[in-house]
């Protein structure tokens, strides 16, 4: 799982990015469960910890209140920009669900629920449009917010987290602070922008910004005949936007009228989820990389050479064939071989390239054997537009990916069959404009066209800390699957006491007054509350008054009446003035000097 693991710099972890798939928000949710209980099983985080946590999104909140629940520990958060959940907040089109993108696909009992919740331990949302989706996560987050020991910083940036004796030093890009430490540091900064080209000459907006029915309608500068169009690429966004450029008044909620759903036909999801279990190259993802399935299956058989591992069937060809051209490069070397770079990486990109190759096709023979004409009536094609064409490229052979979600999979399939699209296996290389069209050019050099409209949808730039060669080479965390199930434990039904002690109980069944003052400068805001505390906290760090600070902290979470808040509030103030002071004093005193 070096998904959960820790960077090259002691003490400091990723909770998403060392993944480049799988990053719906399920996903980013169930690995930072799965980081924290962790982390608070192996006593890598303690109650007298104070730990930062970089990054105000889905993944930064989940981590803050399941730290400050588990270990009881100070969470700083650390975000850039001016408000949590940006992005969402300004997607008014996009349609969040726990069912949409995660890879665990269907769970065999996929009936239409719009509103479906997770199932996490806490900090759980129903599916809805990303600003509603946001208030809700807000909403909770703030809520454990004021009874945990959790301190937000907004419009915050910070730098490369570096060790400083035993602890972890954060710069922080602000003039009036050049660095703070911590205990421990949790990266949960994501993948960065989308890779939108912004010199090419195509008419493309960002898939957050983009999802109005009105924007899909046909181009103005069609002249007759059939509209064109291309999207570079064919992952789970680029799906999205096939979909609403085909099917008519196509909205994101709308999806799940396409899916395979117990409601579209009866046991259909169960048969798809069934299917799709039983796929070869999801077996072999289940193992930590595809060098570690290979270790195993050569130990087996080096055991018992007459053992058939790999069957004789039609579905057990692809892990034949991998595990074969696994052998040719690592058959000069046993387990215990120490492989050295840049051979290591080398053999990783062959082996992930040969993979998905071999996905890709068994992807596309597992939807095939699916006959759409006896789960969808003849109404569907009225749901289609016959006046536009729609080209597909993408790396993978055929138009499915092991990076696609697995119910996308099945969207896709309709779409292939019902829609008019061609798939090509190249790349967009350069466009220019020429006629009001936009002339693509592609890797390959026998495909070209002029199109109407081209969405480009290649995915995050893995920019920030994605990009770090000290954070992008993760070392597992040790026995850490002794501490923690399977990602799709979280998923299913079981037992959440075991994951909720009394101070999250206490966190959750604690009641909290409305926050309607006259005047939102008031001591009787919660808001003006928490904001002064943790700027008193922010001053107090790395003075000789921040063990009191902390503790005055945590108390003022723990407060019951609002006149021991502000009491404790201004205490926190107080402490906060006097090393607020002090600093000064030093800098005239250098300045003068």
């Amino acid at each position: 799982m070096c998904e959960l693991a820790a960077s090259r710099i002691p003490k400091v972890y990723s909770s998403t990015f060392f993944s480049h798939r799988n990053i719906s928000i399920v996903d980013q949710q169930s690995r930072c469960f799965n980081l924290c209980w962790a982390l608070h099983r192996m006593r890598r985080i303690r109650a007298e910890h104070h730990v930062a946590i970089v990054g105000g999104g889905v993944s930064g909140l989940t981590c803050a209140v399941a730290l400050a629940a588990w270990t009881g520990c100070l969470v700083s958060i650390f975000e850039c920009e001016t408000t949590l959940l940006k992005r969402f907040r300004r997607a008014g089109h996009r349609y969040i669900h726990p069912d949409l993108n995660q890879t665990g696909g269907s769970d065999g009992h996929l009936i239409y629920d719009p509103h479906k919740e997770s199932r996490f331990p806490f900090m759980n949302w129903c599916g809805n449009y990303a600003p509603a989706f946001a208030e809700e996560l807000i909403r909770k987050f703030e809520h454990y917010r004021a009874t945990l020991p959790i301190a937000l910083h907004l419009n915050t940036t910070v730098g490369t987290p570096q060790a400083a004796n035993q602890r972890v030093e954060l710069p922080i890009l602000k003039p009036t602070r050049q660095s703070m430490r911590f205990d421990a540091v949790i990266l949960a900064t994501g993948f960065g922008e989308e890779k939108l080209d912004e010199d090419a000459a195509t008419n493309d907006i960002s898939y957050w910004l983009s999802g109005n029915p009105l924007t899909y309608r046909s181009s103005p500068l069609r002249k007759g005949g059939t509209e064109r169009v291309l999207v570079s690429g064919n992952g789970d966004s680029a799906i999205i936007e096939v979909a609403q450029l085909l099917i008519r008044d196509f909205t994101h909620e709308n999806i799940f009228s396409f899916l395979p759903s117990n409601t579209l036909a009866q046991g259909l999801s169960t048969r798809y989820a069934m299917a799709i279990q039983d796929l070869a190259h999801r077996q072999i993802a289940r193992h930590e990389s595809m060098i570690q399935w290979y270790w195993r299956m050569r130990a087996f058989i080096e055991i018992n050479p007459r053992a058939n591992l790999f069957g004789s069937g039609r579905g057990d060809q692809p892990r034949r064939e991998l595990y074969q051209i696994a052998h040719r490069l690592l058959r000069k070397f046993d387990q215990e071989s120490d492989i050295e770079e840049p051979l290591l990486s080398s053999i990783t990109e062959t082996l992930q390239a040969q993979f998905d190759t071999l996905a890709s096709r068994e992807i596309k023979a597992c939807l095939d054997s699916f006959v759409l004409s006896n789960i969808f009536s003849d109404k569907i094609l009225g749901a289609f537009r016959t006046d536009l064409h729609v080209t597909v490229t993408g790396r993978s052979p055929t138009i499915y990916s092991t990076r696609q979600a697995p119910l996308n999979w099945f969207l896709l399939r309709v779409l292939m069959e019902y829609g008019a699209i061609q798939y090509h296996q190249t790349h967009l290389t350069g466009s220019r404009l020429v006629n009001n069209l936009t002339r693509c050019q592609f890797a390959n050099p026998s495909l070209k066209g002029d199109f109407h409209r081209v969405i480009t949808r290649h995915g995050p730039t893995y920019t920030g800390y994605a990009s770090d060669p000290q954070m992008r080479r993760p070392t597992p965390l040790p026995s850490i699957w002794k501490f923690l199930p399977p990602p799709e434990f979280f998923e299913g039904k079981y037992d959440q006491k075991r994951f909720k002690n009394r101070r999250l109980l206490r966190a959750q069944r604690r009641p909290l007054p409305l926050d309607d003052v006259s005047y939102p400068g008031s001591w009787d805001s919660a808001s003006t509350l928490w904001a002064h505390a943790d700027q008193a906290l922010w001053f107090c760090h790395g003075q000789p008054e921040a063990a009191k600070a902390e503790h005055l902290y945590r108390r003022l979470k723990g407060s019951r009446t609002p006149s021991t808040r502000r009491s404790i509030s201004k205490r926190l103030l107080e402490l906060a003035a006097t090393a607020v002071r002090r600093q000064n004093r030093r800098r005239r005193s250098s300045a003068a000097g």
